[in-house]
């Protein structure tokens, strides 16, 4: 298992990896803690499987291992084993009745509880469902260190997730433990620096001296780095680019005073990009003794330094260029772009168990460079049935019904009318389609649900990237149901989002930028815990490097509900069936 916050799973991890003839070598003998940890290891195993889409190679492999532990198992060993590979087997085919199949287990000792809570966990946890996940597994009372420490790190890998931001979700039926694990994850993934972090969880194991997370801390607090004192703040305060950088500014100061009383002694200092040469001020803020180099901004300023000579200080840079290869190794790049929207969806998609899509692309920009890295990421298993450019909004109804074969239909309609006359007719839409993606602006948006209604496909999940819902002026009809992607702070605002949008008239315009701006001073307080391969959780998304420096931002999932932009429900069952089986769909 990976240790405290390093976890990028968005799973339960089960260990470091494991194959199948690893898996195969570890032959059931009858005995309870072997078979335990054998369960274990095939729950690992499939875990692997699923993450890349197999569902059915898993469901195919579960079987073969229920034969040998049914041909194995002797009359006198407990059949708890056996019934819980049948709870998981039946959890693959129907997740409600599999998390039925487990809730009845009786355990007969130690280990089982424990594999039962991790079994329950490991349920809920697919279904993206954190607070259950974490109700079941804290439930387990680990007994020693090694036992006490791996527990702490499973229930820890949930926390340490998107499950971060549903902290003021539907706690109130948690349990005293559970709700203490939700209570520190919320002080820690909000923390902006380590050292506050590290505080924060000193006060807390005050107050809960005897719970598992105070015995074993679920994070590895690096208290020898007190983070930077001398931080270079590189924008423009002219030009195209300067209301953008007002916002960023803001936003970087803003996550800068409330840091103060964790380290007084960090120090900020703002340089204007447009008036100066960037490699010159670079060196000269080197040179003035700076620790960390926040900017600049623009994409040409950004690539001139991460092609150029390593630096002898990090340097974050606020834009993404799109160069695989990156000479100044010093250089890190986080980016407020569309494409990391782009990604969600494409998992979103294979989490949908969706097969076949219909992509639709507005007139703006980001649009066509969505649409660009859409099929560039798209996931195995899942097709572009159709796309179409809806390059005028007034046609945007005529475009849905070509693309949905209503069309087709209304003609087929006329052949058959001229060669035997009048007869009763109903247009139809093809029935092979799974979801609908669209970057599309908020006026084609509201165009497109209504012609999808009109067209008798309002049924057909509807997925949107951000910034189709940024600039959301009015409520447009049929919007409710689709899901969109979002940046944590829209949907579960914290006491410095409110602080924002109180202290600056431009917030409601501008928000997500302020967001980034409050995301840019994080990672400069936590470079090396990024670098480390923890995650920071931040208001634009979950953030982590990646190759060539990039910090990947993973969003958050909302959906319109009565016209609210609220969070999405946990993951639906796949919706081309009407049982909700996690197979279906699958090749």
């Amino acid at each position: 298992m990976g240790s405290g916050c390093q976890s990028t799973s968005d799973r339960i991890p089960i260990g470091d990896g494991l194959d199948s003839e690893v898996v195969a070598q570890q032959t059931p003998t009858g005995d309870g803690d072997l078979l335990s940890q054998w369960l274990l290891a095939t729950i690992e195993y499939i875990e692997a499987l699923n993450e890349q889409g197999q569902f059915t190679k898993a469901k195919l492999f579960l079987e073969s291992q229920r034969e040998q532990v049914e041909r194995t198992l002797h009359l006198t060993t407990s059949r708890f084993e056996l019934d819980s590979l049948k709870a998981l087997s039946e959890f693959l085919d129907n997740p409600i009745h599999g998390i039925e199949l487990a809730n009845e287990l009786r355990p007969g000792g130690y280990t089982q509880s424990g594999v039962k809570a991790w079994l329950l966990g490991y349920m809920h946890w697919t279904l993206q469902d954190c607070e259950q996940a974490v109700s079941e597994m804290s439930k387990f009372l680990p007994v020693g260190t090694v036992d006490g420490q791996a527990w702490s790190r499973k229930i820890w890998n949930v926390l340490d997730s998107w499950c971060m931001y549903r902290y003021q979700d539907g706690l109130s039926d948690q349990t005293n433990n559970a709700a203490e694990w939700w209570e520190l994850a919320h002080l820690l993934g909000t923390s902006i620096s380590p050292i506050q972090q590290y505080e924060r969880f000193e006060q807390w194991k005050v107050n809960h001296p005897q719970h598992l997370a105070s015995r074993f801390p679920p994070v590895q607090f690096d208290t020898t780095h007190d983070g930077p004192d001398h931080v270079a703040l590189l924008l423009p305060q002219s030009g195209s680019l300067s209301s953008a950088a007002r916002a960023i500014r803001n936003g970087f100061l803003t996550a800068h005073l409330s840091n103060i009383h964790a380290n007084r002694n960090v120090r900020v200092e703002l340089f204007d990009t447009e008036e100066n040469d960037i490699s010159h001020l670079v060196d000269q803020v080197i040179a003035d003794g700076v620790d960390v180099i926040v900017g600049p901004l623009d994409k040409d300023r950004v690539r001139h330094l991460v092609r150029g000579d390593t630096l002898s200080v990090p340097i974050i840079a606020l834009n993404r260029v799109p160069e695989t290869s990156v000479a100044n190794s010093s250089s890190l790049q986080l980016g407020l772009v569309v494409e990391d929207d782009v990604a969600a969806i494409s998992r979103r998609l294979q989490d949908m168990r969706a097969r076949r899509v219909l992509l639709l692309i507005g007139r703006e920009y980001w649009c066509a460079r969505a649409s660009v890295e859409f099929k560039e990421t798209l996931r195995s298993g899942v097709q572009i049935a159709d796309e179409t450019f809806l390059s005028d909004p007034s046609e945007i109804t005529e475009a849905v019904a070509q693309i949905l074969l209503v069309a087709q239909s209304n003609s087929r309609h006329e052949v058959l009318q001229d060669l035997i006359g009048e007869v009763e007719f109903n247009a139809r839409r093809r029935h092979d389609i799974d979801a609908v993606v669209a970057f599309v602006d908020y006026t084609e948006f509201g165009s497109l649900a209504a012609a999808m209604q009109y067209h008798f496909a309002g049924d057909i999940p509807i997925l949107v990237a951000e910034p189709t819902f940024r600039h959301r002026e009015q409520q447009v009809e049929y919007e409710s149901g689709t899901f969109f992607t979002s940046i944590p702070a829209t949907l579960y605002p914290t006491s410095m989002t409110h602080d924002v949008f109180d202290s600056f008239t431009d917030a409601d315009e501008l928000f997500p930028l302020y967001a980034f701006g409050i995301d840019a001073y994080r990672v400069a307080m936590n470079i090396p815990n990024l670098i480390r391969g923890e995650s920071v959780f931040g208001l634009t998304g979950v953030l982590s490097i990646q190759e060539s420096g990039v910090i990947a931002r993973k969003p958050v999932w909302g959906m319109v509900a009565q016209h609210s932009l609220a969070p999405a429900p946990v993951i639906p069952f796949p919706i081309r069936s009407q049982l909700p089986s996690l197979l279906t769909n699958q090749p």
